[in-house]
């Protein structure tokens, strides 16, 4: 089976393109927040209070994945059904995670692909810039 990019609409009205303005991993969680010229005083606020792992890959290391893989390619943010990722995860930690629900999201912006495995699900929302 393959994976699937399916659209996620975590809210209403998400711009595309998005950029990266911050990634930013602590105690608290894992914090991405998107910017777009469609909101200038505002950033998309992507926010994983729990989460098993991430990763973060430039646009131009993607090269195989943008010839192989059919995504609509006017959206930034996907959840993968059938991932082979989520797969790779339960074998390198022998399966000790299996009940979880785990979900892939990715994210897709103008220069980075961000993955997340996380069994909760992110808040999303929009933040006004000067709050930040």
């Amino acid at each position: 089976m393959s994976e699937e990019y399916l659209k996620w609409f975590p809210i209403d009205g998400i711009p595309f393109p998005l950029d990266l303005e911050k990634f930013q991993k602590d105690e608290d969680g894992l914090t991405i927040d998107l910017n777009s010229e469609d909101h200038a005083d505002k950033v998309l606020r992507v926010y994983f209070a729990e989460y098993e792992t991430f990763r973060e890959t430039g646009e131009e290391f993607k090269t195989k994945f943008w010839h192989e893989t059919d995504i609509e390619e006017d959206y930034p943010l996907f959840i993968i059904e059938n991932s082979l990722w989520i797969e790779q995860f339960h074998q390198q930690s022998e399966n000790n995670f299996r009940d979880l629900p785990i979900i892939h999201y990715a994210i897709w912006t103008t220069e980075n692909w961000i993955d997340i495995l996380a069994s909760s699900k992110p808040e999303v929302r929009w933040v006004d810039i000067e709050t930040l």
